[in-house]
């Protein structure tokens, strides 16, 4: 969700490379398991489900996609944990 919140609002952005645009395109979101914790009476909805990527068709590739996904989340972890400080700075390039 940190990823899509990103790209969404700018702070990371795409520089238009295009393996990286391909895989991209050959990806897709799908909802994963539930969440644990979460009330069955209080009906599903995708907040309450992980997200994962998956290939819209088989034998794309998404690799490129995925580890840019996976290093964009390892690093706004490492933050969060206090490992790095957070500088200030314009979007992140992709």
């Amino acid at each position: 969700e940190r990823f899509l919140t990103a790209v969404r609002t700018g702070e990371l952005i795409h520089d238009g490379h295009p393996v990286s645009t391909l895989h991209a395109r050959n990806a897709a979101l799908a909802k994963g398991k539930r969440k644990p914790g979460r009330d069955e009476s209080e009906g599903p909805g995708i907040s309450d489900y992980y997200l994962r990527v998956v290939k819209k068709r088989s034998g794309q590739l998404i690799d490129d996609f995925v580890a840019g996904l996976l290093a964009y989340e390892a690093a706004g972890q490492a933050i969060e944990d206090g490992a790095l400080v957070e500088a200030k700075r314009g979007p992140i390039l992709w």
